[in-house]
């Protein structure tokens, strides 16, 4: 099961990776290791993942240690006789160990040699082995990497793969949710994507489909809602093997217990070259207040209503909603499944049979989840010492220019109005971000070790140009992959998104405004998850200036962004 949870960990690319390998891909090690080489753990049910031995030296080796007396005393050769003696008059004498017999005449006779079409054949499977670790690395796989009898298996084994279905009514928060934990998952490095069902609906048969449409007494509207379900989980199979995806949302009503079972029917039809974990997560909403503000936010603004009178198109889609009541059930009524229900916009949420890393990610982000709009304010420290040299890491004071940001800080943020009374903020506990931060007027006060700058390891006080000309390996690893790059004895891009995964599950509960003073690195991963940044590659190269206040404003569908320049300097 350890070893499972490994495999599931975003950025464990390499179980088996030797000691002594490169920093720069990610490696099963947390931050609390200090960036110090640890031994790579192995579990002992899995001896074939060890790295440096094949299985027979191994095996060699555990029955050489076997033969060993307990508490690894040598006994002289007289007690050795004796034993033997012993055991030939019980009858339980074994063979003891010896050395390899000569075989030598046993290969001038041709008896156990390899023939060189043998060899060659041993030496192309290694290849071939070779080549497809190669596919899976770079076919994003590294996160669900099988091993099979102490190897990668081959690309035709069974994919392992997670499918989360939505259940509700129309004008619930669904597409919402589907689409922020779909972004969560792939901030977090998974491959995942979300399947609308409602897309395949208007490309298929056309934008407007009348409330009559949805009728469950209609055979012809149901007829043809079932061939865009299944027009779209054949896409989701598609997905997840011609491009190696990881988690798929199945965006869509299934409000049924007749439809929940023909997609899990369905996807059971892909074994035994694919198994889908399928969890169903439904959205309970019966305030009134919420279903129409719902409405008018969102479904107002579909290509469904694109044309028509506002007060129209919420009766038209008001009637949609109640014929989609009349066939409506609820998950747990009749089944079993594997489900977590939402009721009223998070005030209670329930979930059933979750187990597993990423299903509990996904529980714990739903429960922290809502969508109330609120602002976010991201700005660097002001100008250190550091800055001022060009040199990595450090714990440097602000300089006067740095200083005087300080100031003009604390009265913009004095000139928002949404930060009167509520304002909360979030600084890095080093010096250069809580000498920025720590003036600013405000209801709570927080300094983050996670939001630290990201460690550079043995590159700490060294300038870039230092480092291309004392390690140019170094410098050339990190210029070919900024994102999976790690400094010696340091950290990556990756394993800083991860240690940035709680901050972003509190920055989604806080309903208050919130100020977070850190540095580069640091911003531009909290940025790439609200700004909806898909391609991870990009987070490295997202622009963070000095001096420059970012305001972001989640909303629904979307987020809202305004740069504020308040000081001119360098970077």
């Amino acid at each position: 099961k350890l070893l499972h949870a490994q495999l599931l960990l975003p950025g464990v690319s390499e179980i088996t990776r030797q000691a002594g390998a490169s920093h720069h891909g990610p490696r099963p090690l947390s931050r609390s290791d200090g960036g110090k080489d640890q031994p790579h753990y192995v579990p002992a049910s899995c001896p074939d993942l060890l790295p440096g031995a094949s299985r027979t030296q191994r095996a060699e080796e555990g029955t050489s240690s076997m033969a060993q007396p307990a508490g690894g005393e040598q006994r002289s050769p007289e007690q050795e006789q004796k034993a033997g003696e012993a055991a030939a008059e019980d009858g339980s004498a074994t063979k003891p160990h010896s050395p390899p017999e000569d075989v030598s005449a046993e290969r001038e006779a041709g008896v156990g040699e390899r023939s060189p079409d043998e060899s060659q054949d041993e030496e192309g499977e290694q290849e071939d082995k070779d080549a497809r670790f190669k596919a899976l690395k770079a076919r994003g796989s590294q996160y669900l990497t099988h091993f099979v009898d102490g190897g990668v298996s081959d690309l035709e084994q069974p994919r392992h793969r997670l499918m989360l279905v939505m259940v509700g009514l129309p004008a619930r928060g669904k597409s919402f949710i589907a689409r922020k934990m779909a972004h969560y998952l792939r901030w977090l490095g998974f491959r995942s994507h979300v399947f609308t069902l409602g897309n395949y609906r208007r490309k298929n048969l056309g934008a407007f489909q009348s409330q009559g449409f949805f009728h469950p007494d209609n055979p012809s509207g149901m007829e043809a809602r079932q061939r865009m379900a299944e027009l779209a989980i054949a896409d989701v199979c598609r997905w997840y093997i011609e491009e190696n995806g990881h988690i798929a949302v199945f965006d869509g009503t299934n409000s049924t217990v007749e439809r929940r079972e023909w997609i899990l029917r369905r996807i059971k039809q892909e074994r035994p070259r694919l198994h889908v974990k399928t969890i169903f997560i439904e959205i309970i909403c019966n305030d009134p207040e919420v279903i129409e503000a719902n409405i008018r936010a969102t479904k107002l603004c579909s290509p469904d209503y694109k044309s028509m009178d506002p007060e129209d198109a919420v009766k038209d889609f008001v009637a949609r909603i109640e014929n989609y009541k009349l066939s409506y059930q609820t998950l747990g009524t009749h089944d079993d499944h594997r489900y977590i229900k939402i009721f009223e916009v998070g005030r209670q949420i329930v979930g059933n049979r979750i187990n597993g890393f990423v299903p509990g990610r996904v529980l714990f982000y739903l429960n922290n989840l809502h969508i109330i709009p609120r602002e976010i304010y991201l700005c660097r420290h002001g100008q250190s010492e550091y800055n001022l040299t060009e040199k990595l890491g450090g714990d440097s004071n602000l300089t006067e220019q740095g200083q005087e940001f300080a100031r003009r800080l604390k009265a913009f943020i004095q000139t928002q109005s949404d930060c009167e009374s509520d304002l909360c903020v979030w600084s890095s506990t080093m010096r250069r971000a809580v000498q920025t931060s720590e003036d600013i007027p405000c209801v709570q006060y927080v300094r983050w070790r996670a939001m630290e700058e990201i460690n550079v390891g043995v590159c700490d006080g060294m300038t870039y140009k230092e480092v291309e000309q004392q390690m140019p390996a170094e410098f050339a690893a990190r210029q070919r992959d900024k994102l999976g790059y790690r400094y010696p004895r340091g950290e990556s891009y990756e394993d800083l998104i991860r240690r940035l995964d709680p901050v972003i599950i509190e920055l989604e509960r806080h309903r208050k405004p919130i100020l977070i003073v850190a540095h580069r690195a640091v911003l531009r991963c909290l940025y790439a998850y609200f700004a909806e940044v898909d391609d991870r590659e990009q987070v490295p190269h997202i622009s963070i200036p000095l001096h420059t206040v970012i305001k972001l404003t989640p909303r629904a569908y979307g987020t809202d962004e305004e740069r504020f320049k308040l000081l001119e300097g360098d970077e």
